[in-house]
């Protein structure tokens, strides 16, 4: 799904074979259709047919779904029920996409407090990068936003 638009069919439709090839003997098989049906619409920009094929799966939150798709709808109950367990972890430096969308939220819902503690955590992990990350500058924007 991360893959280049060009690479992304050719991709999944190995991923396809493999499966449709060894799927009885891998287990998992209606997860793996799942992930495998929304992949397919992710990569084709049919955000809402890839959280069609998701939504099933989002109870088992180690699964590998993009939850960009989630927030694009603006599907935040799913979203918060899908990223509860990264916002307990670290991602990279101390920070994880999901605290950034979790800020976006709870600034939306009028928690400033909140929306600050994870704006921050996300601007100080990687506010430092050697490459501009778009994350901190929306933190940014958002910090100076928020009530004192």
């Amino acid at each position: 799904m991360s893959a280049s638009p060009e690479l992304r069919a050719p991709c999944l439709a190995r991923l396809r074979v493999l499966r449709d090839e060894r799927g009885a003997q891998a287990g998992g098989i209606e997860a793996a259709e799942l992930l495998l049906n929304g992949a397919e619409r992710y990569a084709a920009g049919d955000l809402r047919g890839a959280a069609d094929a998701w939504r099933p799966l989002v109870a088992q939150r180690s699964l590998p779904v993009r939850t960009e798709v989630f927030a694009a709808l603006g599907e935040d109950a799913l979203l918060e029920r899908l990223e509860s367990s990264r916002l307990r972890q670290d991602g990279f430096a101390s920070a994880h996409l999901a605290h950034a969308r979790a800020a976006q939220r709870a600034a939306a819902a009028g928690d400033a407090a909140r929306a600050r503690e994870l704006a921050e955590r996300v601007r100080d992990a990687w506010g430092a990068a050697d490459v501009p990350v778009s994350a901190v500058a929306r933190m940014r924007s958002l910090l100076e936003q928020l009530p004192r």
